[in-house]
C-alpha cells in the first residue's frame, strides 16, 4: 500500500514522461501491488456477490495513461489506480463497484455511471414502474449514512417517452445511478480491504436493482 500511495504522490508533482520512465521501476511495483489487491479485494466480493467471482485484476484495473487527445489538460498520466469490479468487468454495462485511489482522495462507489441510451431507458423504466422498492433502497438508513445522494447529470424536463406529470418523474431524471463515498487513507492492507468490503456489501442492494433492468436488455 505505502508503495502505492508513494509513487502516486511523486507523480502528482511530476506528471511527465521523462520522469514517469525514469520511474517505470516504482510504477510497475506500484500496479503489481494494486494488482493483487483487486485480486483479493474479488475473492472478498464473490463470498457475497457470486456475479464478478471469476473476474481477474485484468479484466478491472483502468490504465494510467490519459487518452488526452480531446482535452485541455494534456498532463500524461493519471493521478490515481482505478478499477471497476462488475459482472464482465470494467467494459461492462452492468452495475459495480468502483475503486479510486489517489493518496488524499480516495473514493469507493459504483451503481452504473452514463450508460448507453437503451441501457438508461431501460433503468429509467425498471425505477419509474418500481418507485417504492428504489425509494426504499436509496432512502435506508444505513445506506443514506455512507452514499446520502445518487450522482450524475439530471434533465431539466421529464426523459422523452415518460409522462411529465408522474408523481415520480424526478427519480428517472439522472443521466447516470452512481454513488460515491470518500474516505481516508489507509495505507494497512487488510484494514483497507475490510473498510471496502463493508461499503460495498451496503452498496449491493442498489447494485442489485439497477442490473435487473440491464439483464432485461442484455438478454433480449
Amino acid at each position: 500500500m505505502e508503495n502505492i500511495f508513494s509513487f502516486l504522490g511523486d507523480l502528482r508533482f511530476n506528471n511527465n514522461r521523462d520522469w514517469f520512465n525514469s520511474n517505470k521501476s516504482r510504477y510497475l511495483d506500484a500496479k503489481k501491488s494494486f494488482d493483487q489487491m483487486i485480486e483479493k479485494l474479488i475473492e472478498q466480493l464473490a463470498e457475497w456477490d457470486d456475479s464478478i467471482s471469476l473476474l481477474l485484476p485484468k479484466d478491472c484495473v483502468y490504465r494510467i495513461y490519459r487518452d488526452a487527445r480531446f482535452s485541455a489538460n494534456k498532463d500524461p498520466y493519471k493521478l490515481h489506480f482505478g478499477a471497476f469490479i462488475s459482472r464482465g468487468g470494467r467494459k461492462s454495462p452492468f452495475a459495480g463497484y468502483y475503486l479510486h485511489l489517489e493518496p488524499g482522495n480516495c473514493l469507493l462507489g459504483g451503481g452504473i455511471y452514463k450508460p448507453m441510451p437503451a441501457h438508461l431507458k431501460a433503468l429509467r423504466h425498471k425505477i419509474i414502474s418500481e418507485p417504492g422498492k428504489y425509494l426504499e433502497l436509496i432512502n435506508d438508513k444505513e445506506f443514506k449514512s455512507v452514499f446520502p445522494e445518487i450522482y450524475g447529470e439530471r434533465l431539466r424536463l421529464a426523459p422523452k417517452g415518460f409522462a411529465k406529470d408522474d408523481p415520480n418523474i424526478d427519480l428517472i431524471k439522472n443521466k447516470s445511478y452512481f454513488v460515491v463515498y470518500e474516505m481516508e487513507d489507509i495505507f494497512e492492507e487488510t484494514a483497507f480491504l475490510d473498510q471496502i468490503t463493508s461499503v460495498y456489501k451496503i452498496q449491493k442492494p442498489f447494485n442489485d436493482f439497477l442490473n435487473e433492468a440491464i439483464f432485461e436488455i442484455e438478454n433480449d
